[in-house]
This record gives structure tokens, C-alpha cells and sequence, in this order.
């Protein structure tokens, strides 16, 4: 059960879920080539309520290890303009043992220096590993070399967007759906706690109408009914004449409605038996 709110998100949502691997949280690994493009996807994770994750020190060493003395040493993981194959794939493997990591969210834009379908294949060939958080691609531009880029992430049914934005709204639609799954999947208790209904009461109301004949509750008999059960109902009064009923609307306290009182009438409103919203005695 998920809400979108365009078709454009209705085709990402339905991508997502059917090329991804549930995640057990809304905690977002960003990797990419440019900075930039690393901003935007935290900017809109935040707006939507996601979080980033925080990596572990030893996430941290290994990323030390494999990347440039220049990359971002944090999340999002900035992996510098002319990052290869390689190093995407360094990155992954290193985010992938990190246990607060619920998802990776990696990020290409096109550079004169590097190659975007060399980065893809080094995604996909990352992906072949048997346990991994979820992976969510963004390559963008439209050249050909990025295009190519594409068709190989998507033939290997890994999630591609054009936008960084719309990666992390994806990733946002596999967070909403788990919790939506976990709500659907909780259990209330058999009956509130402290709940102690006076099914004496009610049964007594019940027997007094089948013993006077009637298929139907008066309205003050339906409400003894679920007041015996704990439920709130509106104050109702029986009275006999117009004195009584000024009495029993001052002491409910105005506006009130007035009603027939009569097991011969199962409509009130058929025949003017029913005035609302009085505002005083007159």
C-alpha cells in the first residue's frame, strides 16, 4: 500500500518493488561521482523524511583504503569526477558490510575523464554478490555512452533513474511500503486493557424489548446498549411533556434535537417527528 502523487511516481513505485529486495529501514547510502548530485539526493531525502546513514568507522577505513585522499569522508560518499569502474566498486563492497546501511543509492554524471558504462558494469558485477543492502541507480545525462549505461543496469533488472530525485523517492516508496506492510501486520489486543463491559445491563435491555414484542430498539435502548459496552453516545433524556423536555435540554444544555418517542414509528423524520438543533425553550 503506497500513495504517489503523479503517474510518473506510479511507474518509479511499481519498478522499485518489482526489481528490489525489501529494506528494514529509511537509512540511505549516497555514492557518487560528483558532489553536486550528492546534495541534491540528501536534500530530498531529507524532505521526505528519510535519514542517511551513518557509517561505521570501519566502513570509513575501508573507504580510506580504496579512494582518493580527496574524497568526501562521509555520507554521502563523494568518490571524486574520474572515478572508474573500479572505484565504484571499492565503494560498494565497502558499504555493503556496513550494518547500518539499509540501502545505496549510486549516482553518475557524465565526465570527459571517465567512463559512465564502465561504472554501470561495475555496479552490476557488485550486485552478483549474494547479500547486499538494495541498489538504486541514477545515471544521468542523455548522451549515448550514458544511455548505453542504462540499458545494461536495466537488463540486469537494477533499478535506473533519469534524476537523482527520483532515486530517492524510489527508495522512499521501499521505506513506506515496509512500514505500511509492518502496520497492516500488527495485531491489536482481543480487547482493550481495563475494559470491563456490563453485559448484564445490555442483556437486560435486549430481553425487555423481545419481551414486549419488538423487532427494534427504541434510540435510548440502543444507546444503554453501547454505553454498557463502554462506547461514548450522545446525552439523551426521555421525557413526557413539553416542561420535562425544557428541563432535560437546559440541563444537556443547547442546541438540542427532539424526537418522538414511539415503538410505532420506525421513521421519526416521515411524519415531522424529529426537530433539530433547538436553541432554546421557545
Amino acid at each position: 500500500m503506497l500513495r504517489v502523487r503523479s503517474l510518473q511516481e506510479l511507474f518509479d513505485a511499481a519498478e522499485i518493488l518489482a526489481t528490489t529486495t525489501r529494506v528494514k529501514g529509511d537509512r540511505l547510502a549516497i555514492l557518487s561521482n560528483g558532489v553536486g548530485f550528492g546534495v541534491l539526493a540528501t536534500d530530498t531525502l531529507i524532505e521526505e523524511g528519510g535519514h542517511l546513514a551513518e557509517l561505521a568507522t570501519t566502513t570509513l577505513e575501508r573507504l580510506d583504503a580504496a579512494l582518493p585522499t580527496t574524497w568526501s569522508h562521509g555520507n554521502p560518499v563523494d568518490i571524486i569526477g574520474d572515478a572508474p569502474g573500479r572505484r565504484y566498486a571499492d565503494a560498494l563492497e565497502a558499504l555493503f558490510e556496513d550494518p547500518g546501511v539499509d540501502a545505496i543509492l549510486a549516482l553518475n554524471c557524465p565526465t570527459g575523464i571517465a567512463s559512465s558504462v564502465n561504472a554501470a558494469e561495475a555496479v552490476v558485477t557488485a550486485a552478483q554478490r549474494p547479500r547486499h543492502p538494495p541498489l538504486i541507480m541514477s545515471w544521468v545525462g542523455d548522451s549515448p555512452t550514458v544511455e548505453q549505461a542504462r540499458r545494461l543496469l536495466d537488463t540486469s533488472r537494477l533499478p535506473v533513474y533519469d534524476t537523482p530525485g527520483q532515486a530517492v523517492l524510489a527508495f522512499m516508496h521501499l521505506a513506506r511500503y515496509r512500514d505500511s506492510q509492518r502496520a497492516l501486520m500488527e495485531t491489536p489486543p482481543s480487547a482493550p486493557e481495563q475494559f470491563v463491559p456490563d453485559a448484564a445491563a445490555a442483556r437486560a435491555v435486549i430481553e425487555a424489548a423481545f419481551t414486549s414484542g419488538r423487532e427494534w430498539l427504541t434510540e435510548p435502548e440502543a444507546k444503554e446498549i453501547l454505553a454498557a459496552y463502554r462506547i461514548p453516545v450522545a446525552a439523551t433524556r426521555t421525557v413526557a411533556d413539553a416542561e420535562e423536555a425544557a428541563s432535560a435540554a437546559a440541563a444537556i444544555r443547547f442546541p438540542v434535537a427532539v424526537k418522538i418517542l414511539s415503538p410505532d414509528l420506525t421513521h421519526k423524520s416521515d411524519v415531522g417527528g424529529v426537530a433539530l438543533d433547538l436553541a432554546d425553550v421557545t
